[in-house]
């Protein structure tokens, strides 16, 4: 099973900017969370061209289960 960590932050026009992170291995706390997205947050280096994340809004940890039903890069013909 897959998990993706959404970070969900708001920025200065009160709009939800979210970064997703696949692949997460290990297992991660809400505290942690917090602290390392306000980090982002201080290190300013998730400004785009529109907007500005100024505030830590939410985090969500997402399972995914992903199931082949076909792959034609697999079969035989």
């Amino acid at each position: 099973m897959t998990q993706t960590l959404e970070l969900t932050f708001t920025d200065d026009l009160k709009k939800p900017l979210k970064l997703q992170l696949s692949k997460i291995e290990n297992d991660v706390d809400a505290t942690n969370v917090r602290t390392s997205m306000a980090a982002l947050i201080d290190l300013d280096i998730l400004r785009i061209a529109k907007s500005n994340p100024t505030k830590v809004h939410s985090a969500h940890l997402i399972d995914k289960t992903v199931r082949t039903l076909f792959d034609v890069s697999k079969s035989s013909n």
